[in-house]
């Protein structure tokens, strides 16, 4: 974007800054010419992954059943050694075969579809033991296929060389970026007709495509078809399509639809936990000011989830427009509501939210000034000095709220006031939170970085309920994912809470009918754990649960 904006004002879109991007890289000619190739090798590396020459060729030239025919003969003939070559054989060929380019030529085909020139004997490229050769049969086959994969070899060299296209080992490319693949992606799927473009519009590795196509062109019917889909465990197919929204010019006619569909989604009385956050998250991904109307009403709802979700949302849409109504929440009933409030406040970040805040930190209740200090550390210009002069107040429990915001301001000046206020502090409940805070931000575990799950076997939880047991089953040759299952199956609400979220972290898709089964259990807190652990289980899958 800011490419294109300081190279040209003509640009006001994503369809309009990506084409003009890749105008930047194509410089040797008109982008237009090349495009349909560029499209081609972007829909090859959604579906297979990356791109290879001979797969690139077939889908530009096509290959006769002739040729295939021959090429298959002709693999089925070659010596064990040669038909197991490995990458470096490969690349060793190939580079051979761009030294043997003219780089004097054109650095693209105007028509990559045209038919080839007529070729000679000597045209042809063949390998033998990993050396081309001229003449011969060889790796690629012959004559016209010959000639078609020199001209796709001609192509990928030069989208190497301008930095399109970034080469691996074995042959293989891709994109140097994923978004001018996405992009390109979309102007592949604006050709398709209506039932081939439904069947990608399902298929995961087409997601980022589908954004950009809602930006250059109608998804109405796609649009409908998602929001009538059969619902997964979380809602993915209802969900995706609210990030088309953000993308979409202001004049679509699915817009109030699939806001409605959200809005019912988010508000509804007995939905799970789960879905509800990730509803929310949607409507903020939209980008859209008709979200806001949502959680302005979702504030006053009776469900005290509903009301945090909502503080959060108008605090990530950053509604100054909002602040009253987000302040009204300051004084919630509910403690988390509270919270969320406070944040939200520091999100939006202007004067008046500021002052919101600064009272909240001198009237509101200890776990409110809490995450008001929290928030004022993620402010520097306004956030440093207040917590500052908190730190130094009369107030001791001002002072100790402002120790968990020095805590997150990672300067040698917020050290040196938290070991003061350890040290000088006449108040132990002063004292004691500086001396953990001071610990932490000089000795904290920061360091050690992302650690394994445990196995089941030796967590505590699991091995205190198992001793208590009078089981005669439990032999040595039983699995953790065993002890999970009978934790699930015979254990109290808390032990299936804890069972059934271990056994959606660890992905153990044995259990998913177990899962199924606790979302009809009498507790609450079970069946939203149940749902939770499927909701892990279908993003670790990458395929939707019923």
């Amino acid at each position: 974007k800011l490419w294109t904006q300081f190279a040209t004002q003509d640009v006001s879109n994503h369809d309009d800054w990506l084409y003009h991007l890749l105008g930047q890289f194509v410089t040797s000619g008109p982008l237009d010419a090349v495009l349909p190739q560029l499209v081609t090798a972007a829909a090859l590396q959604i579906e297979n992954g990356y791109i290879t020459l001979k797969e690139l060729d077939q889908r530009l030239y096509g290959v006769s059943s002739a040729a295939a025919d021959e090429e298959s003969a002709t693999a089925d003939d070659m010596p064990a050694a040669e038909a197991s070559a490995d990458d470096s054989e490969m690349d060793a060929f190939i580079e051979e075969f761009e030294r043997e380019l003219n780089t004097d030529d054109d650095v693209f085909d105007a028509d990559a579809s045209a038919e080839p020139a007529a070729v000679t004997e000597d045209d042809e490229i063949s390998v033998a033991a990993g050396e081309p050769e001229r003449g011969g049969r060889g790796r690629f086959g012959r004559g016209e296929q010959s000639q078609t994969m020199r001209r796709t070899a001609r192509l990928v060299q030069r989208l190497t060389k301008i930095g399109l296209l970034v080469r691996f080992r074995g042959g293989r490319y891709q994109f140097q970026h994923p978004i001018i693949t996405a992009y390109l992606g979309s102007l592949y799927l604006r050709e398709l007709d209506g039932e081939e473009l439904l069947e990608r519009s399902y298929q995961p590795e087409w997601e980022l495509a589908l954004v950009y196509l809602a930006g250059h062109s109608p998804v109405d019917e796609l649009v409908a078809a998602h929001l009538d889909s059969p619902p997964d465990i979380l809602h993915n197919y209802v969900l995706e399509t609210s990030r088309w929204l953000s993308y979409a010019s202001g004049s679509v006619t699915w817009r109030s639809p699939l806001l409605k569909q959200l809005g019912n989604l988010f508000v509804a009385p007995k939905q799970y936990p789960q879905l509800r956050e990730r509803v929310a998250a949607a409507l903020v991904g939209t980008r859209d000011r008709n979200a806001l109307v949502i959680f302005r009403k979702a504030l006053r709802h009776p469900n005290a989830d509903v009301r945090r979700l909502a503080c959060l949302g108008m605090g990530a849409l950053r509604a100054d427009d909002g602040i009253n109504d987000i302040a009204g929440r300051l004084q919630d009933n509910n403690t988390d509501v509270m919270l969320a409030a406070g944040l939200a406040l520091g999100a939006i970040n202007t004067e008046d939210s500021l002052h919101l805040m600064a009272d909240a930190l001198m009237t509101g209740s200890e776990r409110l000034r809490q995450a008001i200090a929290e928030t004022f550390a993620a402010i520097p210009e306004e956030g440093y000095p207040v917590l500052y002069d908190a730190i130094n107040h009369e107030d001791y429990m001002l002072r100790r709220a402002a120790v968990f915001g020095l805590r997150r301001v990672r300067t040698k000046w917020a050290l040196i006031a938290l070991y003061r206020t350890m040290l000088e502090d006449q108040q132990w409940y002063v004292k004691s939170a500086a001396e953990q805070a001071f610990g932490d931000m000089r000795f904290g575990d920061a360091g050690l970085g992302a650690q394994p799950y445990a196995s089941p076997e030796s967590f505590p939880w699991l091995r205190n309920w198992l001793s208590g047991l009078d089981d005669g089953n439990i032999g040595p040759d039983i699995t953790g994912a065993d002890l999970l299952q009978k934790a699930l199956e015979e254990g109290e609400p808390e032990i299936q809470v804890l069972s059934a979220l271990n056994i959606g972290q660890l992905g153990l898709t044995a259990n998913v009918g177990l899962l199924y089964a606790a979302l009809r259990h009498r507790s609450d807190e079970v069946r939203q754990a149940a749902h939770r652990a499927l909701g892990e289980i279908q993003l670790q899958l990458g395929a939707p649960l019923p």
